[in-house]
């Protein structure tokens, strides 16, 4: 346990010590966010634009619970759990996440439903996620090349990036299709290596799982996708207004919006604090934008206050089921 809180405490301090040197240079201002506060109506739009995409995200997860699921849950339920999911994200930096949060509640839905498939609900639901983020930013790339790899040689790399991801990722759906006995074929032949045996092992029992899933796949891709571009459009309505150096294009947010959200799961602080601060300021310098951290605080404000609310959720449903979540046991049952 000593182990678990000392790295968690390192964490902490990487985080802090990246939001220290981003202020320190000159790179996070937070009179931006005290400007942006100060705009309630703002804040009300994007707040509510903001439940809209988490409700297409619900909607998404509930399709995959409801192959296994009778009774179909119902909206409203998973949303709650959604919510109660992405507070504890928001809140916990350790190996224990949202997602394992969320699947101790789903599992009161229909008590048969085994370990095995609420691990893989969640793992795909975050697989179909990042797919349909991926292909957003690599069509985004393909429609404004000519545009924006002209601008720099770095952004040309970026848009580069993008399309061998998105190629990569539509790729390995057509073999869900096409060709659904090769990627089992190659993970055995992979396991037969000592080393990756029990990599290979679980990318097997992976790979299964999504052939079965792929008639529903594409439908939950889509979803990803228009989860993803939604959730774009928030980043850029919330900071276009306060960029500097250079006007802030919803092409351009599309464009690095997979690679910095893909920054914000490495599990160094809660919600990407820090790490997403940083990358976003790289990445929007591309564009001679020279308050990308600034402006990606504005949408961690709106993320993590939503987040944070989903505590309400938790207070609420777990009196209603008399059930309260103890970390230690969860993470060992799981």
């Amino acid at each position: 346990m000593s182990k678990k809180i000392l790295i968690n405490i390192i964490k902490f301090c990487i985080a802090a010590g990246l939001i220290y040197w981003l202020m320190s240079s000159g790179k996070l201002d937070f009179k931006l966010l005290q400007n942006f506060i100060s705009s309630p109506l703002l804040i009300l739009i994007v707040f509510l634009i903001y439940i809209f995409d988490q409700i297409v995200n619900t909607m998404r997860y509930q399709l995959i619970l409801a192959s296994k699921i009778e009774p179909r849950p119902s909206l409203w339920h998973i949303f709650i759990l959604n919510w109660i999911g992405l507070f504890f994200s928001s809140v916990l930096p350790g190996s224990v996440t949202g997602d394992f949060v969320k699947i101790f509640y789903v599992k009161n839905l229909d008590k048969n439903i085994s370990k095995k498939f609420l691990i893989f609900s969640v793992l795909l639901d975050r697989v179909v996620g990042l797919t349909g983020l991926i292909i957003v930013g690599g069509l985004c790339s393909l429609i404004f090349y000519n545009k924006l790899a002209t601008l720099s040689t770095q952004i040309a790399y970026l848009m580069h990036i993008n399309i061998f991801l998105m190629s990569a990722s539509i790729i390995s759906l057509a073999m869900l299709f096409l060709t659904p006995k090769l990627g089992s074929h190659i993970l055995r032949l992979l396991g037969k290596i000592t080393t990756f045996k029990s990599l290979s092992e679980k990318l097997g029992d992976l790979w299964c799982n999504l052939v079965d899933f792929r008639k529903k796949l594409v439908k939950l891709v889509f979803f990803g996708m228009f989860a993803q571009t939604v959730n774009a459009f928030i980043f850029w309505f919330t900071a276009k207004s306060y960029a500097e150096g250079s006007t802030l294009e919803f092409s351009t947010v599309l464009s690095v919006f997979p690679i910095g959200q893909i920054s914000l799961a490495i599990p160094i602080a809660p919600a990407g604090m820090g790490v997403g601060h940083a990358i976003f300021d790289k990445l929007l310098g591309f564009f001679q934008i020279t308050n990308g951290a600034s402006l990606f605080n504005l949408y961690f404000f709106i993320m993590l206050s939503f987040n944070i609310l989903g505590i309400i959720c938790y207070i609420f449903y777990s009196g209603k089921t008399h059930q309260k979540i103890h970390l230690q046991d969860l993470e060992e049952s799981l």
